[in-house]
């Protein structure tokens, strides 16, 4: 399906009779693939430019070609109203392709914005729930929306530049002014978003410190306690077991070597107490 705003401009919903247009007009690059580039694409030639931007949830990337005998444009976008394309065509040699190329940005950023809010709610999801994968996953998403909006702004400010030919800002010099600061927003935004993700990380990072101190400090007392039943039973086995060597028992006293036994035992738990005591002070 082809809908035209007038005969110099096309707008094309089936891709591959946007193709087919195309090469009538003498266009040769891989437009295929070309629509599924990740990444913006700019390139001017003699006779057209070719200006490709990243499309999300679950739309096709958005191509447009232009020139000063035609305008294709792939999918379909809406026209913007309150622009008048008769006016423009009066005021520029341009200015066909100048709608055209406003009528996508804005499209665009309209899209980039709808994302971003996205992108935001998962950050302040991730406050609550600090899972590490997620953060993770987002932190990527984030890093490489907030480059493709780089990109995307500084496409806008060559045009505005007058740097990009078959765009003429000049004959919508406010609304390309308004479009360039609502992405410039929209990048400020970024930084501060990828600044959240960093304390939400950061605050995952504290809260896997504390966990990991506190098993370690459980299992310091566990093995202060086998330390203190080792202290507590090494001693009088140690007497026990001297008491226990023939030559040595048969002349021992019985009554000596329970006493020596208990008293023996007594010392070791005075000292384990002692020891668990000035563990507690600390």
């Amino acid at each position: 399906m082809v809908n035209n705003f007038s005969f110099m401009i096309c707008k094309f919903e089936d891709f591959e009779k946007f193709k087919e247009k195309a090469r009538e007009f003498g266009v040769e690059e891989d437009l295929e693939q070309l629509k599924t580039l990740s990444i913006l694409f700019f390139e001017a030639y003699p006779k057209y430019m070719i200006i490709k931007l990243v499309s999300y949830e679950g739309s096709p990337n958005m191509i447009m070609i232009l020139s000063k005998e035609y305008c294709l444009v792939y999918p379909l976008v809406k026209s913007i109203p309150g622009v008048s394309l008769s006016k423009l065509k009066k005021e520029s040699s341009w200015g066909e392709s100048t709608f055209v190329a406003y009528c996508v940005f804005k499209c665009a950023l309209e899209g980039y914005q709808k994302h971003f809010r996205m992108i935001d709610l998962e950050i302040d999801a991730l406050e609550d729930s600090l899972h590490l994968e997620q953060i993770e996953s987002t932190s990527k998403k984030l890093k490489k929306f907030r480059d493709l909006i780089d990109d995307f702004l500084h496409l806008l400010i060559r045009a505005e530049d007058k740097d990009m030919k078959f765009i003429d800002t000049a004959v919508l010099d406010y609304e390309f002014d308004l479009l360039l600061a609502q992405t410039r927003h929209l990048a400020d935004r970024c930084r501060t978003a990828r600044k959240e993700l960093s304390l939400t990380s950061s605050k995952y990072d504290t809260l896997q410190t504390k966990k990991l101190n506190a098993s370690i400090e459980k299992l310091t007392k566990i093995m202060m306690f086998l330390t203190i039943v080792g202290i507590v039973i090494s001693v009088p086995n140690t007497i026990a077991t001297v008491y226990g060597i023939a030559s040595f028992g048969q002349n021992a006293d019985q009554m000596q070597v329970i006493e020596l036994l208990v008293f023996a035992t007594l010392v070791s738990v005075l000292f384990s107490l002692a020891y668990l005591y000035n563990y507690m002070k600390k």
